[in-house]
């Protein structure tokens, strides 16, 4: 059996079947969105993380190419009498500065490398590098500023460098023990009180990274792809089951209401039945001449016909709903001391007999009347229904009833009293005839009644 509340219930289960539908689309959304920016945080961290490192190998090599070529070149060349100097191609014989030799392979690899350059500058360029040799642009100011108080960890920014997204790595240029003679000496030299781990300078490693974002992008591009597809093909396997889930849904429900529909014809019909049955029970109880009240389980009326109205004088609207002792203002002292304690311990007492109640009704009218209540249980519960009858002029007929026997009982007894008084004053006559009959013979008379015989014989009989 298929109730309301259970294909409401499925209606709300395929309502939530569509808000679950909306809400996987929704989230599915949130997290392709949220995959996508994590993609791409992903592909901004990976570029920078590989360009930071690749500068930093660059600009490695190059610092170890510099330290190689002064202590395994240059530190050997100068015993031979081969000069030294930036201007090397100049003199014959002579080789290239560590620092020059650095600035030319620099600018070599960066003809190799897509645009990237390195740079060697200081707050005291030597006069040939004065126009070159020194900061240009705020990087190379703050780079300097940055390194001198912290030589050991590198000075990074990515920005735009000559129109192209680039990494700009500058690490400091520390003095050697095999340079700071030369600095110290040379003629030329800006500065002439260096002392070992001095920054005199910032080797810098430009990269573009155009040209890596491009890589990295499509690289990442397939790997969305691939996710989306993958994405999709979930999506598609889930609304397909979602879909299939409804349809399965809507055919519970439309056997369920088809159930329900017929359920409800019967039950229709059982309602068409049980009116008919309460209209005819109306009828039956407005046709009845004794006064009837239901009472239901909390002791409220329930049921109260026009004959109730009629003996009470209390309007079946008012009646409805009300205690019984609102409605039965009783005189019995029984019942006023149990009224309190509800209908339920007055009349346990009464079901099933009857009794006699005196009522006042409006207009201090005292009645008579006699209560049967007929107990009956449902579910561990009371109800009762009161018949009333108006007995004050069955009361009043009795009254003289008794009267009129207690009246004819008193004639009888009189009768009965008068009768022996006559009896006796019969015999007592017959008697005195006998002693005058008796006087008469004795005196040789003839008796004059002679009756004595008959009368004795007949007075004995009745007697």
């Amino acid at each position: 059996m298929v109730s309301k509340e259970q294909a409401s219930g499925t209606a709300v289960s395929l309502g939530s079947i569509d808000r679950s539908t909306w809400m996987v689309a929704l989230v599915f959304a949130l997290g392709l969105g949220l995959l996508i920016w994590q993609l791409v945080s992903l592909e901004e961290d990976l570029v920078r993380t590989n360009a930071e490192e690749s500068a930093r190998q660059y600009a490695k090599a190059l610092e170890e190419f510099r330290t190689l070529y002064t202590s395994e070149v240059v530190a050997r060349v100068k015993d031979h009498g081969i000069a030294v100097t930036h201007d090397y191609h100049e003199k014959s014989g002579a080789i290239p500065l560590p620092a020059t030799l650095s600035i030319l392979l620099g600018n070599r690899l960066s003809e190799e490398a897509s645009g990237g350059s390195t740079r060697l500058y200081s707050d005291y360029p030597f006069p040939w590098r004065s126009n070159s040799g020194g900061p240009r642009d705020d990087f190379e100011r703050d780079a300097l500023q940055f390194l001198r108080n912290k030589p050991a960890m590198p000075y990074v920014r990515f920005e735009d460098y000559q129109g192209r997204p680039s990494i700009r790595y500058a690490r400091a240029d520390i003095m050697r023990p095999a340079c700071i003679g030369c600095h110290n000496s040379h003629a030329d030299s800006p500065k002439r009180d260096w002392q070992v781990g001095d920054v005199r300078g910032v080797l810098e490693v430009i990269l573009p990274l155009d040209a890596a974002i491009a890589r990295t992008r499509a690289q990442f591009w397939e790997l969305w792809q691939m996710g989306a597809f993958a994405a999709l093909g979930s999506l598609s396997i889930f609304i397909f089951l979602m879909v299939r889930l409804r349809r399965r849904s809507l055919v519970i429900i439309q056997d369920r209401e088809d159930q329900l529909a017929r359920e409800s014809s019967g039950r229709g019909q059982v309602e068409l039945a049980l009116q008919a049955n309460q209209a005819q029970k109306s009828a039956i109880l407005e046709t009845l001449g004794e006064a009837v009240i239901g009472v239901d389980t909390l002791g409220s009326i329930s049921e109260y016909n026009r004959a109730a109205e009629e003996l009470l004088v209390f309007p079946r609207s008012d009646a409805l709903g009300k205690s019984l002792d609102a409605v039965l203002n009783s005189t019995d002292d029984a019942w006023q001391s149990d009224a309190n304690h509800g209908v339920d311990r007055y009349l346990s007492g009464e079901a099933n007999h009857r009794t006699l109640m005196g009522i006042t009704r409006p207009g201090n009218e005292s009645i008579t009347v006699e209560v049967f209540a007929k107990q009956a249980r449902l579910e561990g519960n009371t109800f009762y229904t009161i018949c009333l009858r108006d007995v004050t002029e069955d009361k009043v007929s009795q009254a003289r009833l008794r009267q009129a026997v207690d009246d004819a009982e008193d004639r009888r007894r009189d009768l009965e009293a008068f009768n022996k008084l006559a009896v006796d004053r019969e015999l007592r006559m017959i008697e005195l005839k006998n002693e005058v009959d008796a006087a008469r013979m004795q005196a040789g008379e003839t008796p004059i009644y002679e009756v004595a015989s008959f009368a004795a014989d007949d007075c004995g009989e009745s007697i």
